[in-house]
């Protein structure tokens, strides 16, 4: 759009979804930008070598119409005579020492985008693959922390999440260079002074993780609703049956699921708190955990409690802990009918990690979140268990409506025991 500026058209200009531009009628390729935020700053465009660039004069209203025009003009004089006018303001910049305009609050994701597009122009394909990587494991983790409040303890934290959660070593490793990368453009481009992603301990091989079974293709979420149905009519002992009918619903890690009790149940709340433990560089870590219980969750819980309130496991069991343990699980699980070797019962958290985000849409945040991975805010700091709890007891409530639609729609049971033959 091109205009006769004037005080009163600029004023008037609103905010959009997105950055837009409104071009001078008098020419010498002024215009202003205008941000979602609000802010206009005024612009030059101009052409170097065949090449189309532009300059930054200032923010209106403190430049005003007739200053910007008369630097506009001064600019085109410059390009005229050969001058690069951005590069020598950059350059004059360096000289005098001055931050970039709120540095400070340039996110560490804005930094990855543009390394993983300056990636693309050498290698597309590595370009690709780095900002995938990014988009899975680290975005959601760090959303729109700026890049100077992060710690290396947090880079480091992820790639062993990686690593351990995931099982994905070589994943684990190419995110650490990933970040070496990225602070080096950062370093280079002066939003950092330090590359503190190369203080990051070397991501060992461990002790080779198999990525536990589990369904995630969203072309078999009908194959997941086959599970669903097979743990839904197992019928046998209560403790054991509502322990493999819980596991989708509330996707915890078995062992915490086995250890759950009566004292952490919240019926009021509807809230399940307790602690997990996580291991990292032989370091145990308590984290507190939070999860919001459906209705379909209650109503299970509450029928077990009829029978298992006098104990103070929800899952009693003569062993020396009290609970039942791995095996009961999983031999119960077998009893049901599942296919371990398809839908494992450490599976249902990566299940629910792609079908809560790819089929009911919600943020990766919110699922890394409930998930029990950690978050961190704009100032760095890793969120408290009660981050987005409205919107993961929202989530949680919409998951088990869709993992009972799954099973009402089953119709015959392809995921017979191992010794049988799928037809």
């Amino acid at each position: 759009m091109t205009v006769r500026f004037t005080k009163y058209k600029i004023d008037n200009l609103k905010a959009k979804h997105i950055p837009y531009k409104v071009w001078d009628s008098q020419g010498n390729g002024l215009h202003i930008r205008v941000q979602p935020s609000g802010t206009k700053t005024w612009r030059v465009k101009y052409r170097m070598f065949g090449k189309e660039k532009a300059v930054t004069l200032g923010r209106y209203p403190d430049i005003t119409i007739a200053e910007a025009r008369l630097q506009s003009l001064k600019e085109k004089l410059q390009v005229k005579e050969g001058i690069d006018v951005s590069h020598e303001k950059k350059l004059e910049k360096q000289k005098i020492n001055l931050p970039e305009v709120e540095d400070d609050l340039i996110s560490f994701k804005n930094i990855c985008i543009n390394w993983a597009e300056q990636k693309s122009k050498e290698n597309k394909v590595k370009g690709g693959e780095a900002l995938n990587r990014f988009k899975k494991y680290v975005f959601p983790m760090f959303k729109d922390t700026p890049i100077k409040r992060i710690k290396t303890h947090m880079l480091e934290e992820l790639c062993l999440e990686i690593r351990n959660e995931y099982g994905f070593y070589e994943t684990a490793r190419k995110v650490r260079q990933d970040f070496i990368n990225v602070y080096k453009f950062a370093v280079k481009r002066e939003h950092m002074e330090n590359n503190i992603a190369r203080d990051i301990d070397l991501i060992k091989r461990i002790k080779e993780v198999e990525s536990h079974p589990a369904i995630t293709d969203k072309k078999k979420t009908e194959d997941f609703g086959k599970v669903i149905s097979l743990l839904n009519r197992n019928n046998e002992d209560i403790v054991l049956s509502t322990a493999i009918r819980l596991l989708p619903h509330v996707f915890a890690r078995p062992s915490e699921l086995r250890r759950m009790r009566w004292n952490d149940i919240d019926f009021t709340n509807a809230e399940w708190t307790y602690q997990m433990t996580k291991i990292t560089n032989g370091f145990t870590q308590k984290i507190d955990r939070l999860v919001p219980l459906s209705p379909q969750v209650l109503e299970m819980l509450r029928k077990l409690y009829t029978g298992t309130k006098d104990f103070e496991f929800c899952f009693p069991a003569n062993t020396k802990t009290g609970y039942i343990n791995k095996k009961h699980l999983s031999d119960s699980v077998d009893r049901a009918g599942v296919d371990r070797s398809i839908q494992s019962i450490h599976g249902y958290r990566a299940s629910f990690r792609t079908y809560a985000d790819e089929v009911l849409g919600f943020r990766p945040e919110i699922c890394r979140q409930q998930l029990g991975h950690k978050v961190y805010d704009k100032n760095g700091v890793a969120y408290n268990r009660t981050l987005f709890l409205d919107e993961r007891v929202d989530m949680m409530n919409q998951w088990s409506n869709w993992l009972e639609e799954l099973s009402n729609k089953v119709v015959e049971n392809y995921f017979v025991r191992k010794q049988q033959t799928i037809s």
